[in-house]
């Protein structure tokens, strides 16, 4: 009877083994074929991710560009009833702004106010214009949509510069409070940082709002980590600054970018600085300039699917400086002396300057894809940081030549067309980046780029 039951118990076991499932094995994928195959490539959860960090560019855009409001120059002057000057009543007749700095200060006043702009009030004009600049310049330094929401604020506010600032600061502020926390990190980011386990998480959030689930037994596998043992986890503590300096090609690339941001960045934000040199109403032009960013991200978004990066780039470089140079030819005569200048300005130079911001509008987005796509993951976000201190560094000096360009507004539009093109030009040293993959680490690029040209060589 023991027997029988040994051989019984012993059955069951071998039964019980021949029907138990094999123990479950974890599935390993990396972060494009989760999101292929789980997530999805493009469902709500990007689609409402990249929303809320695009909208937070409309304060951005508020904040680099009030400057064309708040350190306008005020269009006309007036004397003081009670001053009988023989001098100021003269020099009245004239109109000019320049023609005050003969005069007393008690003699005269702003027709606006002395609380409508910066210059204005701290009197930066005559020998303290060049003050004027200081403003746009420091703000650029210390920051290295709502372009077109602009005018309508500082319409409603032209008599007080102070509560204009106040209104754009509580809108960025009201925002970031309220949307951060639904917008999440890059998971290939936390990936490469060795901190897998949120990367994980943040697909499980984009596939629940996909409608989708992820396996419960999916890991993910980061592909930088592949044969180079402990390599990895000593390349993830390094400073991904240094990693970029040291790498001869990595570092001749972000100088190149960098150079290329510099006039970009110069002449985007420098012309639209420069709208107050021409002979048109300032609230217009602002307004036709921010609405040619819509035709400038459409257009953009269209080609970059057509053509390569690098072309594009460059093409629009060279379009803004053309368009530049030929607003010297169209400018003509004094600036108008009274406010409304729509009546004396020149429609062609308006409309050339407005193709020319709207292709440094493209050549400025185009910069930042091409950049993404220039780096790898473990520096990718340090060389966008240091395209964009570029980009900010030629801002900042924009403001001085716009400034010089308030007595030859000729001037201006040389410089900045000048230094377009040379943007375009330099931008020929970069490699075209479209269709090319995303790497993860600086090595993996270096090796894959090597054997892509010695293939070509091999055949051709």
């Amino acid at each position: 009877m023991e027997d029988q039951a040994q051989n019984l118990v012993h059955g069951n076991i071998q039964l019980a083994e021949r029907v138990a499932p094999p123990p479950a094995t974890n599935l390993e994928l990396t972060v494009e074929e989760v999101v292929e195959e789980y997530v999805g490539s493009f469902g709500w959860s990007q689609f409402l991710h990249v929303l809320l960090v695009s909208l937070a560019w409309i304060f951005d855009s508020q904040n680099t560009l009030v400057t064309i409001f708040s350190d306008a120059q005020p269009s006309a002057w007036r004397c003081i009833n009670n001053s009988s000057s023989s001098l100021c009543l003269s020099s009245s007749s004239n109109g000019d702004v320049s023609s005050v700095c003969g005069l007393m200060p008690d003699t005269w006043e702003w027709v606006s106010g002395h609380t409508s702009s910066i210059i204005a009030e701290w009197g930066l004009i005559c020998d303290r214009r060049f003050l004027a600049a200081i403003p746009a310049s420091l703000f650029f330094l210390g920051s290295l949509l709502g372009f077109l929401s602009l005018p309508l604020i500082a319409y409603h506010t032209r008599t007080n510069w102070r509560n204009l600032y106040k209104i754009l600061s509580l809108l960025p502020l009201a925002y970031s409070v309220l949307f951060f926390p639904f917008v999440s990190e890059s998971p290939r980011w936390l990936l490469v940082r060795g901190r897998s386990k949120e990367a994980l998480d943040v697909l499980k959030n984009f596939a629940r709002l996909n409608g989708k689930t992820l396996p419960e037994n999916l890991c993910l596998a980061n592909p930088s980590a592949a044969g180079e043992g402990g390599e990895n986890e000593a390349l993830t503590k390094n400073c991904t600054e240094e990693s970029l300096w040291r790498t001869k090609w990595a570092a001749k690339r972000m100088i190149t970018v960098m150079i290329a941001g510099f006039g970009v960045g110069f002449v985007y934000y420098g012309v639209q600085l420069n709208i107050e040199n021409l002979n048109f109403n300032l609230y217009f032009s602002v307004g036709l300039n921010a609405l040619m960013e819509v035709p400038a991200v459409v257009i953009g978004t269209i080609l970059l699917g057509l053509t390569g990066r690098r072309l594009l780039f460059s093409l629009s470089a060279f379009l803004a400086g053309i368009s530049c140079l030929l607003c010297i030819l169209f400018a003509h005569g004094k600036r108008a002396k009274n406010a409304d200048k729509s009546s004396t300005g020149n429609w062609a130079q308006l409309a050339i300057e407005g193709i020319g911001f709207m292709a440094a509008s493209v050549a400025f987005d185009v910069l930042y894809v091409y950049c993404v796509e220039l780096f790898p993951t473990n520096v990718r976000n340090f060389a966008v940081s240091q395209s964009r201190q570029a980009l900010m560094l030629g801002a900042s000096i924009a403001p001085l030549l716009v400034a010089a360009g308030r007595l030859s507004p000729s001037l201006s539009f040389l410089v900045f067309g000048i230094l377009s093109i040379f943007s375009g030009v330099i931008s020929w040293w970069l490699p075209e980046t479209r269709n090319a993959p995303l790497y993860d680490t600086l090595k993996q690029q270096e090796e894959d780029e090597k054997n892509r040209v010695g293939n070509q060589i091999t055949q051709a």
